[in-house]
């Protein structure tokens, strides 16, 4: 999909759906790549762990300086291909610096999966499911959210803050739409959004503030652009999340030591 070089009212939902997708696209291969080598390598490992010839915390940062370069170099590509295919408005320094981050954060929820889990199928089956969930409590509805929502749950917050997806979604966003200004050209009803949330906006921070993104109330009115999400802060979130897995991960993996019963040899036979 190719987007128009400015930003038409007709193509916020696009971009929305675009940058929402390709993060999670990105962090899907993160997670999916880094519970297959940790289920590959897990009899390997676990045995040298049993025997004390490896540390829990020494394979986890092990992996992770070696899987976490090569995750983000992939999301680099991605990004590159995606901002010039799609002609999105969002600099080269943004793109490419949450969606590395959120494949570095993929990767880390990848470890912490993995070391919670007693074998690489169960890794598998406990992934997938919490992907979904983060995918679910992270997505931005372009549809617009209404001011007199009520909060989430407390359980259901901490997992939609602890969502890489949802992190990168947050990044991503502001990076694109922050401070643009929509061309509305000449107004038809053929050019108009289909959503009615965004049928009438005029920039870039109104279609944040409609999306639950930016400031409400009185702090729309005054200060606004000084209150706007910035893209800056969801490259913090992330690295917030990739450390509050890699600890995870570490815990999961002192609690999860594997042992081996290794058999005594037979008495000897006693003569006559």
């Amino acid at each position: 999909m190719r987007l128009a070089a400015p930003i038409t009212p007709s193509s916020v939902a696009d971009r929305i759906t675009l940058i929402s997708f390709g993060a999670i696209s990105v962090a899907f291969s993160g997670v999916a790549k880094t519970l297959t080598l940790v289920g590959s390598e897990s009899a390997v490992i676990g045995h040298e762990r049993a025997l004390g010839l490896c540390g829990a915390i020494e394979y986890l940062l092990a992996k992770f300086v070696a899987e976490a370069p090569l995750d983000a170099a992939i999301a680099l590509v991605f990004s590159e291909t995606l901002r010039s295919a799609a002609s999105l408005r969002m600099g080269r320094a943004e793109a490419n610096a949450a969606f590395a981050a959120v494949a570095v954060a993929s990767t880390s929820l990848g470890l912490a999966v993995g070391s919670l889990s007693p074998s690489s199928d169960s890794a598998l089956v406990a992934g997938v499911p919490l992907l979904v969930l983060f995918t679910i409590l992270g997505v931005v509805n372009p549809s617009g959210q209404s001011a007199d929502a009520p909060p989430k749950p407390a359980l259901l917050q901490l997992v939609t803050n602890l969502s890489p997806i949802g992190a990168a979604i947050r990044t991503l966003l502001p990076a694109e739409l922050a401070g643009a200004r929509l061309d509305r050209g000449r107004f038809s009803l053929a050019n108009a959004p289909r959503l009615g949330a965004l049928a009438l906006v005029k920039s870039g921070d109104e279609v944040l503030v409609r999306l639950g993104l930016g400031p409400t109330g009185s702090a729309a009115d005054e200060g606004r652009r000084r209150a706007m999400p910035n893209w800056r802060d969801g490259i913090v979130r992330l690295a917030f999340i990739t450390l509050t897995n890699l600890l995870v991960a570490a815990l999961g993996a002192l609690a999860t030591r594997p042992r081996f019963v290794h058999p005594r040899p037979p008495p000897p036979a006693q003569s006559g």
